[in-house]
Parts: structure tokens; C-alpha cells; sequence
């Protein structure tokens, strides 16, 4: 079952690679001061550079978020417990140690550019890819807030400002169905003043304070 949490991970952690994709296909060839993909492809007939930074950022990406996928409860420290599994860091050192030799030396073969990256280069690569892990964090305060929301006690009918926790445990005032949040206001100033107040705490019993 997908969980809230999944959901954010999933959707969010698209949106910035996305993003950082798409700024390195349209303006990555200008910033970094080499030829168009397409045009050095079209003219040359051979893989380019521009071409050979976009799937390496996308590799690179991919490697760090599979460390953000071991924790999905939206733990803070996704590193924890990562030198205890062997076969996790084994899989992803030697990725990433496949792609560093094959960006380098794999030219046509694997229709990457002949000579590789500049040192700029993977430096942008691996700076970018290495941003998912501090995009997991910035998710994870999005799924908090929205859980915190979400989970605020009472029903429908009963009004914010009228939830709160006593001695006698966390609760709510029983107000009538039906009644705004002005009334139940207006309801609780009402018998602040004139009488005690009726609480219902989690057990649903009722008490009076």
C-alpha cells in the first residue's frame, strides 16, 4: 500500500529531477560554453557532450535517491544503518563506479561523448544528484505540515479554538452538531461564565471540569 509519505517522495522527488533535467537540456549547452546536443549530433553524426551531462545527472539522481528510498516513514537521517548492508553499498558503489568508466572511456559504444566530462562537469553532476538528499528533507517537513493539519481531534461541527487538553486527559467540548465555529464560541464564553463546562475525553466519558 502506498502511504501518504510514498506519495510526497514519489511526486516530489520527479518535480526536481524534472526540473533540474530540463534546465540542463535548454540552458546547460550555453552555461557550460559547449554545443547543442542536437546540433553537435546532427553535424557530426557522434554522441555529444551536452547530451552525455544530461544522462549522467540522471544517473546520478537516481543513485543518491535510492539512499533517500531506504527510509519511507520520512525518517531525517537516511543514511543510518547504510554501512550494516553489504549488498546496498556494494550495488551502489559499483554503479557508480560503472558510470564514472563509462562517461569516461565507453565513447561510442555506449553513445557517450569521446573523452568524456570535464572536471566542471561532474562536479555540476554530482552536486545536482547528490541536491536529492537535502530535497528528501525539505518533502519530508511538506508531509509533516499537511499530517499535522490533518490530524487536529474533533469532528466537523466542532470548532478549532474549542479543542483542547486539561489534567483530566486530551479532549474536546460537546457541542450540538450543526453548530459554527462562531457559536460554539460564543456557546463555550457562555458557559465559561454561568456553569461548568461538559469535556469528553478520548474514552468518551463524560466529565465536568
Amino acid at each position: 500500500m502506498i502511504s501518504q509519505q510514498m506519495w510526497f517522495n514519489m511526486f516530489g522527488q520527479a518535480l526536481y529531477q524534472m526540473v533540474a533535467l530540463l534546465w540542463l537540456l535548454f540552458h546547460g549547452a550555453k552555461y557550460f560554453g559547449i554545443q547543442d546536443g542536437i546540433e553537435y549530433t546532427e553535424q557530426t553524426g557522434a554522441p555529444s557532450q551536452h547530451f552525455t551531462m544530461v544522462f549522467t545527472l540522471l544517473v546520478m539522481m537516481t543513485l543518491f535517491n535510492e539512499v533517500n528510498s531506504r527510509k519511507l516513514n520520512g525518517e531525517t537521517n537516511v543514511f543510518e544503518g547504510v554501512m550494516q548492508n553489504r549488498v546496498f553499498t556494494s550495488i551502489v558503489a559499483s554503479t557508480f563506479v560503472l558510470q564514472c568508466l563509462g562517461t569516461q572511456f565507453g565513447g561510442r559504444w555506449l553513445k557517450c561523448y569521446e573523452g568524456g566530462l570535464t572536471f566542471n562537469q561532474w562536479l555540476f553532476c554530482l552536486f545536482v544528484g547528490a541536491g536529492v538528499l537535502g530535497w528528501q528533507q525539505v518533502i519530508n517537513c511538506a508531509v509533516y505540515s499537511v499530517s499535522h493539519i490533518n490530524d487536529t481531534p474533533g469532528e466537523s461541527h466542532q470548532g478549532g479554538l474549542l479543542k483542547f487538553s486539561t489534567a483530566l486527559g486530551s479532549g474536546h467540548i460537546s457541542l450540538p452538531k450543526g453548530a459554527t465555529a462562531s457559536s460554539s464560541r460564543a456557546n463555550a464564553l457562555k458557559h465559561a461564565a454561568t456553569g461548568p463546562l461538559v469535556y469528553k475525553n478520548k474514552a468518551s466519558r463524560t466529565k465536568s471540569l
